[in-house]
């Protein structure tokens, strides 16, 4: 199983890494791009991983850098503290980590004929 940050799969040999989150990433994060619930994800996920120390918030600002850029370099990667669009993606947690719901049995529905 693949866990928060890891690599997803390869684009032009760049990894697409898996971040959870409802939003899809759809834009670049970059200093000076506007504020927004997904950079607030961004964040989030950072602060999962050890990198981001502050409370997550909406806007992208020099601590928002600073935590891209010591992942970056924790996987090995050119720490540009910028995340181009299409080299993050988003999902929800994983069932377990999800409050556990019922599941109603259902009886297989016959065709008539």
């Amino acid at each position: 199983m693949i866990g928060q940050g890891g690599e997803l799969f390869r684009v032009d040999d760049e990894p697409v890494l898996l971040m959870f989150g409802t939003l899809p990433a759809w834009r670049s994060f970059e200093q000076g791009m506007t504020d927004g619930r997904d950079v607030l994800q961004l964040e989030q996920n950072l602060a999962a991983l050890g990198f981001f120390n502050r409370e997550p918030d909406e806007e992208f600002a020099g601590s928002t850098v600073q935590a891209i850029k010591l992942w970056q370099d924790s996987l090995g990667f050119e720490d540009t503290g910028m995340i181009a669009s299409g080299r993050g993606s988003s999902s929800p947690p994983p069932s377990s980590a999800l409050p556990s719901t019922k599941r109603r049995q259902v009886e297989p529905r016959v065709p008539k004929s």
